[in-house]
């Protein structure tokens, strides 16, 4: 492999608008899976997205939740630059960690993005009624 797992290359096609909706959702997984809370997940008119959610700790959690695109080969240039950062030892605990439980992490990412209609829009928890609600805004006019 001539790029670490972790870092974005540059190559065109790498950040694809069709991946944004499943990049997004792995984010949102792994914190599930690891006992955090993700309360909403945005995909704007570029094709980029956010999601916002919980900090964990200890630390490699938190690095799994920003290394779990790896899985799919679509990190960010900012989710790269973060990682190159950080330690290691931890960053590759948090690999190994995702590889072993990589199936469980595609069953729930692919289970939140079915909730995404077409982007944009944004995608909300509901604690109360325990489901994703999703809200499609319309595109701006040029």
């Amino acid at each position: 492999m001539d790029v670490p797992y972790y870092e974005w290359d540059g190559r065109p096609g790498r950040e694809s608008k069709e991946l944004t909706p499943l990049h997004e959702a792995l984010h949102a997984a792994v914190v599930q899976i690891l006992g955090g809370t993700t309360y909403e997940i945005t995909i704007d008119d570029s094709g980029g997205g956010e999601t916002t959610l919980d900090e964990l700790e200890p630390r490699w959690q938190d690095l799994a939740v920003t290394l779990a695109p790896a899985l799919i080969g679509d990190i960010s240039r900012s989710d790269a630059k973060y990682l190159r950062r950080q330690n290691s030892r931890r960053r590759g605990y948090a690999w190994g960690w995702l590889k072993r439980n990589r199936r469980r992490i595609m069953r729930r990412a692919n289970a939140i993005a079915g909730e995404m209609g077409r982007p944009p829009g944004k995608l909300k928890w509901d604690p109360e009624r325990t489901r994703w609600i999703w809200k499609h805004r319309k595109r701006k006019k040029r």
